[in-house]
C-alpha cells in the first residue's frame, strides 16, 4: 500500500539539510513563548492562486487520462469520481507554513520581515517532519517547474492505474 507523501514527494526532494522560517520580531516572540508554529489557510495567502493552479493541473491531467481510458473500465470510473471530487476542493481547509532551505534569502526577508526587520529561525527538518506527522500533515517542497509538476502528477495518477 502506498502512502500519499511517498507518491507525490520524490526521494530527492524529501528532507533537506536545514529549513528556515523568516518572521518578524513579534512572530519570533510568539513562536518562542508558545513553542508553536502556526499554519495559514491556503486561501488566505498573499498568492492564493497557487492552490487553484495546482487543482487546475490535477484536473487537467485527470481529464486527459479519462479521454484515453476505456469508457467502461474501472479506471475510467475512478477518474470520473476523482474529477468530480476535485471540483469541490477549492474551499477545502488546507493550512500551509513557509520554510526555506536558505537561511538568508532576500525573497523571504521581503515577504515575511516587515521593513527588513526580522529573523530567520533554523529548524531541524526531521523534527519538523515528526511534528507534522503528529498533526496528520506532511512537509513537502513547493515545485515551480511546470514540467516537474506534471511529471509528479502523472506519477501520482499512474499509481492508481497499477
Amino acid at each position: 500500500m502506498h502512502h500519499f507523501p511517498q507518491l507525490v514527494i520524490p526521494d530527492e526532494l524529501r528532507i533537506p539539510q536545514g529549513l528556515y522560517h523568516s518572521t518578524s520580531q513579534s512572530g519570533l516572540l510568539g513562536i518562542l513563548s508558545t513553542k508553536t508554529l502556526w499554519a495559514t489557510r491556503i486561501q488566505y495567502l498573499n498568492d492564493s492562486t497557487e492552490f487553484a493552479y495546482a487543482l487546475g493541473l490535477l484536473k487537467n491531467s485527470v481529464y486527459l487520462l479519462r479521454l484515453n481510458a476505456h469508457p467502461e473500465s474501472k479506471f475510467a470510473i475512478a477518474l470520473d469520481a476523482i474529477y468530480k471530487a476535485l471540483e469541490s476542493l477549492s474551499g477545502i481547509h488546507i493550512h500551509v507554513g513557509c520554510f526555506s532551505e536558505k537561511s538568508d534569502d532576500l525573497s523571504q526577508w521581503r515577504g515575511y520581515c516587515p521593513d527588513g526587520n526580522g529573523y530567520s529561525i533554523g529548524f531541524e527538518p526531521l523534527q519538523l517532519v515528526a511534528a507534522a506527522t503528529r498533526q496528520c500533515a506532511i512537509l513537502a517542497p513547493c515545485i515551480y517547474d511546470y514540467n516537474r509538476q506534471t511529471e509528479l502528477i502523472g506519477r501520482l495518477l499512474a499509481t492508481g492505474n497499477d
